[in-house]
């Protein structure tokens, strides 16, 4: 039996993409799954196409707003009666440019979601999880955790250098409580995150030629 079987599971950012990935495989090892996204009209697509492969809820939740999260744990403890695993795989992606070339209101979008929405997330997860002195939290990393410098995507790298940080934090904090806490990074992957379309200032534009070769020839992907 499947050590996920009948676990109950919370991914946020899962209507589509990596997230979406995640709770096919979820659902098929027997897992109870909470998906979340920005709008209900997805979510209930999504719940639409899933509900064939097990048992699965789902709720609208944007996570950089904290009460919405809180709202998505208590969904997710009332319906499974625990919780088991929560998955902050929620991300936003900012248009390539230099990193201080993007006007104030799209940084703060970008570490809202990014940052305050893994925090969120966090606070939530936890607060259930230490009830019962177990679970496990996941947070995605992405380019910029090694703490290499990420132009043109540096404030979205930023982001993801916060994350490592704040997960490696909280894995000392909260050692010996019976809390896993995992910082997983999958690597570059083809969804509509990775296709930026859109260049802010001059700093990069040289740079962002290539991309779109590069997006068409998906084998070059797994090579790097």
């Amino acid at each position: 039996m499947s050590t996920l079987q009948n676990k109950v599971v919370v991914v946020t950012g899962s209507t589509r993409g990596f997230g979406y990935a995640i709770v096919v495989e979820l659902l098929k090892a027997g897992a109870r799954v909470i998906v979340s996204g920005r709008t209900q009209a997805a979510v209930d697509r999504t719940l639409q196409t899933l509900q064939p492969l097990g048992q699965i809820k789902g709720l609208a939740c944007d996570v950089s707003q904290p009460e919405q999260v809180y709202a998505l744990g208590r969904f997710a403890a009332a319906w499974g009666g625990s919780l088991d695993i929560w998955i902050n795989n929620a991300g936003y992606t900012a248009p390539a440019g230099g990193i201080i070339d993007f006007p104030p209101e799209e940084a703060l979008k970008t570490f809202q979601t990014n940052c305050l929405g893994v925090y969120n997330g966090t606070q939530t997860a936890l607060y259930y999880m230490l009830l019962h002195k177990s679970g496990t939290l996941v947070n995605i990393y992405g380019r910029g955790s090694d703490l290499k410098a990420a132009s043109p995507s540096g404030l979205y790298a930023s982001t993801k250098a916060w994350i490592t940080e704040f997960t490696r934090t909280l894995a000392v904090e909260h050692k010996g409580t019976g809390i896993q806490i995992v910082g997983y990074s999958p690597g570059m992957m083809l969804t509509d995150m990775l296709d930026i379309q859109e260049v802010v200032g001059e700093r990069v534009k040289g740079t962002m030629r290539s991309m779109p070769m590069v997006l068409r020839r998906p084998f070059l992907l797994r090579t790097w």
